[in-house]
Formats: structure tokens, C-alpha cells, sequence
């Protein structure tokens, strides 16, 4: 049960608040009808509101005459940059309401009714105002505390009614102090994770510690580049949703294989894809790594083809050419930021794939020599490549049986991923 010092600081304010809903009321009707984001209107809300009031608090139907506005004080002294008649207090209402009834209850209950409330709309506030910070609510919450404990001051209440007053300022200082830390906390958790996911962790690292990310020359790294075959006469068929869908299916793919293989995603270009490996640490079985991503990326593609085919639906092939050499890696721009790898090695593995054929994995010669004991390859001969006139080549067909599951071909075994750990002990 309240005590009779709560429940008489609590009705004093009700009635100071019932004058500021009655002013609500008479405000403007564009602001009145607004829908509020309970969706109602807001000349509903603050009828219902009234009427919560009147019942929780019998007897204040007519506050004496002499009850000024102190909201209106309140908001003309915080220079908010607003006038109080044009303005609506959709959400600040709410939470004064829970105030009376903590006010007047004191319980565990009534002051975490208050604090969860008061949590609800600072989420709302904060979605639809990003300048929303601690100190404005902190400033605000101080020049309403001034108000209230002057009317109580009036009124001649013990003073133990100011203190029980500014208790529950404290908390909800602390309490909103807790939201915006969390919030700031969350906001530059998901800043974190973007700049992850639009760079390579080594990168994003660098720039978050530095500012700037100097440009490198990796000696060796291995570049695939995939492409979807007939991809513009076939997107040409189908409705943008469904080509879109589709091509972030098989590029969702993609991202998978080669994450697993430890293997860096640089861009996608259209319906084209790039990847490669050895750019942030050096390792052996980096053109077993890449060889197998193509694989898996064509074994993949096989199986979607089949799937599309069997519901009558267009579908694209891929194809695949990977070089080894040396790049330069980096990122551009200040506002948006690109990491991109550039050099001859780059523009060797375009042209490799461009003369690839449909579902083939397309190499320089040299590196197809050095996969030959792990992988099916074919000779292709001597092959013009523009700007690099004749380019010996050759197809990665497999896995050489030995080296995958059933002696298919298709999925490395065991001791194929034992080849890479033991490649990769070896000292660079």
C-alpha cells in the first residue's frame, strides 16, 4: 500500500499533468490526428491517456485553477528548438505517466514498469532521431526535476517528497546512461561487422588501429575468376527478382567455399567473381587451395544446372581461369572502401578465364604442371591471349582418385586435406 507522502506527491503531479494532456487537446488538428506508432491518433492517445489518469488518481477531474502548465515551462526553458503549442510529447508523455504510478507505489514492480518503459521509448526515440544523445535526455531530465520540485516546494510538502523525487531522477538517469552505452555499444558492434565484411580482417584491422591502409606487393598469390556463361542472353528472360535471387544464390555459394578454404573474396563485377589466396599469409598448398575452390565452385554449378533443368527453368554454366605470380593489394576510396588486388597476375587470370571454355577450369601451364599430382589436367596447347600473344594452358578436369572420395573425382578425402597440412608445414 503507498504511503500517504507517495500518494500525495503522485496526485499533486497528476493534476499538473492532467493540465498539460487538457493543453495537448487543444493543440492544432494536424498534429492531433497524426498516427502515433501504437497506430492511433494522437488526439486517441491522449483521450485514453486522460482517462487512465482520472481512474488511477479519483477526484482530479478539475485541477484548481491555479495549476500552471509546467510542461510548458519546462519545454520553453529547455530550448529545444521548438515551440510547445506546435510540438507533441507522444513519447515523454507516456513515460511521466509510469513516473506517477512508481512515484506513488515505490515497489520493486512499479519501478521496473517505469525503467522498461522508459527503455521502449528511447528505442523508438532513437530510431527516429539519430542526434538523440545522453546529455540531451540528461538536460532535459534536470530542467523537469527543477520543475516538479518547485510545484511540490509550493505546495509545501515535507521535503522527504523532493527527495523521493530526485531518487527516482537518479534511476532514470542511470537507467537511460545504460541505454545509450548499450546502444553505442551495439551501433559500433554492426560498424565492426560491415567494415569485416567489406574487408579482409588483416585490412579492416589495419584501417580501424591506423586510419589508412598502405598499399603491399604480395611475391606470389594465386587469382581465380569465374564467369557465368550466356549469363546477358539469359538475363535478358527472366524477371530482375528472380535473376537477382538467383545470382545471389550461386554467389552466396561461392562465399562459402571460399571461406573454407581460407580463401579471400576480393569482388564481384556483374556475373563475374574473383577470389584469391596468399595474400595476407604465404602458404604452400595455396594452389591446391585454389584448385580446389574451382572444383567445388563447378561442382556446385553442376548441381544447380540439374536442379533448374528438372523444373524447366533457364539456367547459366561457369567458367574458371586461375594464374599465380605476384600482386598489389590495397583499398581505394575514403568514403566507400574498395580492397582490390591489381598486376599482370590479375589480368593473366581474366584473359585465362575469358578463353576458358563453358564448366572448365582454365590455367597457365606452370601452375597446371605443379597441381598434376593432385588433379586431373588437360593440355590445351598454345592459346592467343590478348596483350600476351600465345599462352600455354591447360584444363584442371579432377581430383586425381587417390586424392578424393569414391575416387570420383568431385570431393577431396582425407588424404588430400592431409597433402595441405603437410604442404603447409613445410618452411616458407
Amino acid at each position: 500500500m503507498a504511503s500517504p507522502l507517495r500518494e500525495q506527491t503522485s496526485r499533486l503531479l497528476a493534476e499538473y499533468f492532467l493540465v498539460h494532456l487538457k493543453a495537448e487537446l487543444s493543440k492544432a488538428d494536424d498534429l492531433l490526428n497524426h498516427i502515433t506508432y501504437e497506430g492511433i491518433s494522437f488526439r486517441q492517445l491522449t483521450e485514453e491517456m486522460i482517462k487512465e489518469v482520472r481512474q488511477a488518481f479519483p477526484g482530479i477531474d478539475d485541477p484548481p485553477v491555479h495549476r500552471r502548465n509546467l510542461f510548458r515551462s519546462w519545454w520553453q526553458r529547455s530550448r529545444w528548438g521548438s515551440q510547445y503549442d506546435t510540438s507533441t510529447f507522444k513519447l515523454y508523455n507516456q513515460l511521466f505517466l509510469t513516473r506517477l504510478y512508481d512515484l506513488r507505489e515505490g515497489s520493486r514492480a512499479s519501478r521496473e514498469a517505469m525503467i522498461q518503459r522508459m527503455h521502449e521509448i528511447l528505442r523508438v526515440a532513437l530510431n527516429r532521431n539519430r542526434n538523440l544523445t545522453y546529455q540531451s535526455i540528461l538536460g532535459g531530465e534536470t530542467l523537469m526535476l527543477a520543475e516538479l520540485r518547485r510545484a511540490i516546494s509550493q505546495e509545501r510538502l515535507a521535503t522527504r517528497a523532493r527527495d523521493i523525487l530526485l531518487a527516482q531522477n537518479q534511476v532514470l538517469s542511470y537507467e537511460s546512461f545504460q541505454f545509450f552505452d548499450r546502444a553505442l555499444k551495439e551501433s559500433l558492434k554492426r560498424a565492426d561487422d560491415l567494415l569485416h565484411t567489406i574487408l579482409p580482417e588483416p585490412v579492416a584491422e589495419e584501417l580501424k588501429s591506423t586510419g589508412r591502409v598502405s598499399p603491399g606487393l604480395i611475391q606470389d598469390s594465386c587469382v581465380l575468376f569465374a564467369d557465368m556463361v550466356q549469363f546477358a542472353s539469359i538475363a535478358d528472360k527472366m524477371p530482375p527478382e528472380e535473376l537477382l535471387s538467383e545470382l545471389d544464390y550461386c554467389f552466396s555459394h561461392f562465399d562459402r567455399i571460399s571461406e573454407r578454404l581460407q580463401i579471400e573474396k576480393i569482388k564481384t563485377i556483374g556475373d563475374a567473381y574473383m577470389c584469391a589466396s596468399g595474400l595476407f599469409e604465404k602458404r604452400p598448398s595455396d594452389p591446391l587451395r585454389i584448385a580446389l575452390c574451382g572444383i567445388r565452385m563447378m561442382e556446385f554449378i553442376r548441381r544447380y544446372r540439374k536442379s533448374r533443368a528438372r523444373k524447366g527453368k533457364l539456367n547459366w554454366d561457369l567458367r574458371i581461369g586461375i594464374h599465380q605470380g605476384p600482386v598489389i593489394a590495397g583499398v581505394v576510396g575514403n568514403s566507400r572502401f574498395t580492397f582490390d588486388i591489381w598486376g599482370d597476375t590479375v589480368n593473366v587470370a581474366s584473359r585465362l578465364e575469358s578463353t576458358s571454355e563453358p564448366h572448365h577450369i582454365n590455367l597457365s601451364a606452370p601452375l597446371a604442371e605443379f597441381l598434376s599430382p593432385y588433379f586431373v589436367t588437360s593440355e590445351r596447347g598454345k592459346v592467343p591471349v590478348k596483350g600476351k600473344g600465345e599462352v600455354a594452358m591447360c584444363f584442371v578436369d579432377a581430383l586425381r582418385p587417390e586424392f578424393s572420395i569414391g575416387g570420383r573425382g568431385r570431393v577431396p578425402n582425407k588424404a588430400f586435406y592431409e597433402e595441405i597440412r603437410r604442404l603447409d608445414k613445410r618452411v616458407v
